[in-house]
C-alpha cells in the first residue's frame, strides 16, 4: 500500500511541478487547469497518508511535506476565487438605475452557403469553368447579401 501512497505522491508533484515550466505544449499547459481537482486529490492523498504511512519513519514526513506543498501551491491559486476569500471590489450600496451597467452577449447566427467549385479538367477548359466560378461565386455573395431580416429575432428590451 505503500508504494501507491508514494506513486500518487509522485503523480500530484509531477502535475504540480509541469506548470511551472515554461514550455507551451499543450500537454503541459493542460496542468493549469484543473487545480480544484489536484487540490482535492492532494487533501484527500494526505489524510490517507497519515492513515497508511509509519509517522515514525522521516520518509513518511517527507512524502506528507511533499504532498502538503503540493496542496498548498494549488490553494494559493484556488481560493482567491472562492467565497472563503476577501472579495476585491465592494458591492454598490447605491441602487440608482440610471447608474447601473447592463452588459448584454449574443451568440451570432448566420446563414452560410456551401461553394463547390468543379475543378478544370484541362488547360482548354480552365478558363470556361474559372468564369462559370466567378458567376457562382457572384451568385452566393448575392444570396448572402439578400438574407431575410425577418429571419433576424428584435433584441428584447
Amino acid at each position: 500500500m505503500d508504494i501507491l501512497i508514494y506513486i500518487a505522491t509522485g503523480l500530484i508533484v509531477v502535475a504540480t511541478l509541469l506548470p511551472l515550466s515554461r514550455n507551451p505544449h499543450w500537454i503541459i499547459r493542460g496542468f493549469d487547469f484543473p487545480r480544484m481537482q489536484l487540490a482535492c486529490c492532494a487533501a484527500l492523498l494526505i489524510l490517507l497518508q497519515l492513515i497508511v504511512l509509519n509517522l515514525a519513519e522521516l520518509p513518511s514526513w517527507a512524502v506528507i511535506a511533499a504532498t502538503a506543498l503540493c496542496l498548498a501551491w494549488q490553494l494559493w491559486w484556488v481560493l482567491p476565487y472562492t467565497k472563503l476569500w476577501r472579495t476585491e471590489v465592494r458591492t454598490s450600496k447605491d441602487v440608482d438605475e440610471n447608474r447601473q451597467l447592463s452588459i448584454l452577449t449574443a451568440v451570432a447566427w448566420s446563414r452560410t452557403t456551401r461553394l463547390s467549385f468543379t475543378p478544370a479538367k484541362s488547360e482548354e477548359q480552365d478558363g470556361l469553368n474559372a468564369d462559370q466560378d466567378d458567376k457562382a461565386f457572384a451568385s452566393s455573395v448575392a444570396n448572402a447579401q439578400n438574407v431575410n431580416k425577418s429571419d433576424v429575432p428584435e433584441p428584447k428590451r
